[in-house]
């Protein structure tokens, strides 16, 4: 007894009795094997007609060889026009057709599957056979008689080939009804395959997320820890500009008095390391001051030089201008501005020291945020799959029910799919 005899008792089955009792769970692959069954006990019908019309079909197989051996042993007399174009057409026909011929193999098991291949490889075998038979369309000419007997075997061939088709096609509602299950079927199995998928990505997910949570944990604890020290290194380096600015405020008006004096004074010079100087000083005049105050330098040679210059002069109407000179040089040469200066230079140091520690804490932070973000991610997808999940359940539902619904109408018995 098959399968569909072991849940459903007799192959034939009272409609109205199994389906007023319950339902018979089965799992997917017990379900196809019962609907296997069923679809053979209700194309069994067919299977003597079929069985004896494939029996003519291979009956039929020694007459249509026996007449390509008849077109094989004709001799074409030489003289003949088209000799050769005969030897050729009779020598491809007489090679390719028995082989053909031969691929058609008779039913051993009769079922539904059977049948339909054989229909299907003895349409093959015609399909080829006429085309042989087209691409040497001049066989009938130079071997009349014996395409004769070929063709009348072969026209049978094709009936019995015509009856077979009709036959599985009378059954075409029942074939397109089983079809259609196994439509729900794969539908169900990809759902089935995609929500393990997910299911195993999840385990992944979370397990990770585990792992990762101590690393996130110290990751956020230690962003609160440097959140501190970066506002209070915001706080010095904002403290620290300002006084800079406050100690290069009256410098800076010390060296702007110098600037038309010296570029006039820069005329007279020749030395190329004092011109470097001087043009450094115009162009950038507190930096180039602060990074030589304290120092026995050029700048200080030329600052010297500048005042011994303008002092020289006796012109009236510059005298105003000169002694303001004077006041500046005076001013930027005493103690007091070298030692603004030295200060300004070493607050730029701290400075760039302040400036150095926080962009290490931006770098660690921007680290630590990649650990958060990269959590955050898998919880979010983590949430994604969720619902995911909920879709894909709802698709199962509906498909599940589906396939119980039609696989009640095919097999005739209520079907309920094991989970």
């Amino acid at each position: 007894m098959g399968l569909f005899d072991l849940i459903f008792g007799k192959p034939k089955i009272n409609s109205e009795s199994t389906k007023s009792s319950g339902p018979s769970v089965l799992a997917v692959a017990e379900l196809k094997k019962a609907i296997i069954e069923r679809k053979e006990d209700k194309v069994r019908n067919i299977y003597p007609r079929c069985k004896a019309l494939s029996n003519n079909a291979i009956a039929l197989l020694p007459k249509i060889k026996d007449g390509v051996n008849k077109v094989k042993s004709r001799n074409i007399d030489k003289s003949t026009r088209g000799y050769e174009i005969a030897i050729q057409m009779k020598q491809k026909f007489s090679d390719r057709v028995p082989t053909i011929i031969d691929s058609i193999k008779p039913i051993n098991e009769v079922n539904i599957k059977n049948i339909i291949m054989f229909h299907n490889s003895l349409n093959n075998a015609i399909v080829s056979v006429t085309k042989i038979t087209s691409d040497n369309r001049y066989l009938f000419f130079f071997f009349n008689e014996e395409m004769k007997i070929f063709s009348k075997s072969m026209k049978e061939l094709c009936n019995i080939n015509d009856e077979i088709k009709q036959q599985i096609e009378s059954k075409k509602d029942i074939f397109e009804e089983e079809n259609k299950i196994h439509s729900f079927l794969s539908k169900y199995d990809s759902f089935q395959k995609e929500m393990k998928e997910i299911l195993e990505l999840d385990k992944k997910l979370k397990h990770e997320i585990e792992e990762d949570m101590k690393i996130k944990d110290y990751a956020t604890d230690e962003m609160k820890k440097r959140e501190q020290k970066y506002n209070e290194l915001i706080k010095k380096i904002e403290g620290t500009e300002v006084t800079i600015e406050q100690l290069k405020k009256e410098l800076t008006n010390y060296l702007a008095l110098l600037e038309r004096p010296i570029k006039k004074f820069k005329r007279t010079i020749l030395n190329k390391q004092e011109l470097r100087v001087i043009d450094e000083l115009l162009s950038n005049p507190i930096e180039t001051y602060v990074k030589a105050a304290n120092k026995e330098n050029e700048l200080r040679k030329v600052i010297a030089s500048l005042r011994e210059s303008i002092t020289k002069k006796t012109n009236e109407d510059d005298k105003k201008i000169i002694e303001k000179t004077v006041q500046a040089i005076d001013k930027l040469t005493q103690d007091s501005s070298i030692n603004s200066a030295v200060q300004i230079s070493e607050l730029q140091k701290l400075l760039s020291l302040y400036n150095s520690e926080v962009q290490k804490i931006v770098d660690l932070n921007r680290e630590s945020e990649k650990i958060l973000h990269e959590f955050e991610r898998k919880n979010k997808e983590i949430q994604k799959n969720a619902k995911l999940k909920e879709e894909i359940e709802n698709k199962t539902n509906k498909t599940v029910e589906e396939i119980e619904n039609l696989s009640e109408e095919f097999i005739e018995s209520k079907v309920k799919l094991k989970s």
